[in-house]
């Protein structure tokens, strides 16, 4: 009887000694964050008591979200009631001697949080006394010994709380919100808009402790959403839709007749970036109904498969899975003219040589960064080989209502050479400033002086 009394005394001590170990801190593999909190004033008002700190509750500033509250009772240890799997453990010390109180908040998590801190009365049931408080060293330390001032920037480490994610669609409409809330359920997240407005869709993501960055990086950077930096912090992530932005660099070129080298009858790309400079690896690009490829030079899409003649109507679209709708831009090619003088394969006599053309110049582009309309000798062929190719300083600029002009710098050693009027649409643009812009070369040939 004794011996049974003697063993059920020890199994009932080792259970205490095994439960006051186990609530003797924080357990192995935690992060943790110290906060340094100072004596509450014993006088407010004129009213005095003593106090102490006896309840924390942990919050994840970024989305003012409590993670968990601890309560001091006859211990300088407790545990926040959670989930088992976000578990915050809360230790206490007082400094007799500054009368400050240093709690270390421990979790799984690398959360860093804020403590808002209640100072009880010593005297009677109640608050005396709250604060708001940062980590007394502004970072979280890890269980291998390193330390982060910013945690949630490594996609590596795990949080709690939920994430909110804002996205800016900058009123191109709550379709571009639905689609990155469907994005991140489609990649297994349990995420829900829970509101849109002005333009702003808040998502909610619950149920994970991945980390906002790793959602930023795999899933919405994909989708065309690039981080506003300024307002993008612990578990909250803002974001601007970046649009596509397409246009054709140096227009679309047609040259009806007396082409050289690679040139061909249409020429030109049309190039689709985002707003940051990246590339669009899904765009589909098409002129008239015929898909484009990409240009061999990687500079965009190679506009020389489509057939296209002088005044006729040029439709561009592009779509992309980032995009809500197609990018459309609607423009029309200059109409076809005459070079009357010099006669198409006369024999050239030099400079000056006056050229003029059937009808007057209507269209000089608005904007100094594309060409404007221009005539000169485009190419003198000597052998087998082609110089003054391009647009150099012996070309004129043309006016609005020219019909001719009197070229200075035409060489007549040539066996032959062309003379080009280049004449330009107008720039169309889409609602959104994308831009295309269509030229017509027109060229006659001439003779060598000696030919």
């Amino acid at each position: 009887m004794l011996r049974n009394l003697g063993f059920g005394l020890a199994l009932v001590l080792f259970l205490i000694l095994a439960f006051e170990t186990a609530h003797a801190g924080a357990p192995a593999g935690t992060y943790w964050t110290t906060f340094t909190l100072p004596k509450a004033p014993d006088c407010i008002n004129d009213i005095c008591m003593q106090s102490e700190i006896r309840r924390v509750s942990i919050i994840e500033e970024s989305t003012t979200e409590i993670l968990g509250d601890c309560e001091f009772q006859d211990s300088d240890f407790a545990e926040s009631p959670s989930t088992r799997d976000e578990w915050f453990w809360c230790e206490r010390h007082l400094d007799t001697a500054s009368g400050n109180t240093e709690i270390k908040i421990s979790s799984k998590q690398a959360n860093l949080p804020i403590l808002h801190v209640y100072y009880m009365s010593k005297s009677i049931a109640g608050i005396w006394f709250e604060s708001l408080s940062h980590a007394s060293d502004q970072v979280v330390h890890s269980p291998e010994g390193a330390s982060y001032a910013d945690p949630y920037q490594n996609s590596e480490l795990k949080f709690a709380g939920f994430k909110q994610l804002m996205v800016d669609t900058k009123k191109m409409g709550i379709k571009l919100a639905q689609e990155a809330t469907q994005a991140l359920v489609e990649a297994g997240y349990e995420a829900t808009m829970r509101r849109y407005d002005n333009g702003v869709g808040e998502i909610a993501v619950y149920n994970t402790k991945d980390a906002r960055v790793l959602m930023e990086e795999k899933i919405l950077a994909k989708k065309g959403w690039k981080v506003r930096k300024s307002a993008t912090r612990g578990n909250l992530g803002t974001y601007d839709r970046l649009r596509l932005m397409v246009s054709t660099p140096f227009g679309i070129s047609l040259i009806p007749q007396y082409r050289i080298s690679n040139e061909t009858p249409v020429s030109g790309t049309i190039t689709v970036m985002r707003e940051d400079g990246a590339d669009v690896e899904d765009a589909v690009v098409t002129v008239n109904g015929t898909q484009l490829s990409p240009a061999a030079d990687g500079t965009g899409y190679d506009v020389s498969s489509v057939a296209l003649s002088p005044g006729q109507a040029v439709k561009i679209e592009v779509t992309s899975a980032t995009q809500p709708k197609p990018i459309k831009i609607d423009l029309t090619c200059p109409s076809s003219f005459e070079i009357s003088s010099p006669a198409d394969g006369s024999r050239a006599v030099g400079s000056p040589l006056n050229v003029s053309w059937s009808a007057p110049i209507t269209v000089i582009p608005d904007y100094s960064f594309i060409p404007a309309p221009v005539a000169g000798q485009y190419a003198c062929k000597s052998g087998q080989t082609y110089s003054r190719m391009g647009t150099g300083d012996w070309f004129k600029r043309l006016t609005l209502g020219q019909t001719q002009v009197t070229l200075d710098d035409v060489s007549k050693d040539c066996d032959e050479s062309f003379i080009e009027v280049r004449i330009a649409s107008e720039t169309a643009f889409d609602e959104n400033y994308n831009m295309a812009i269509c030229y017509l070369h027109q060229r006659v040939k001439l003779r060598g002086a000696h030919h």
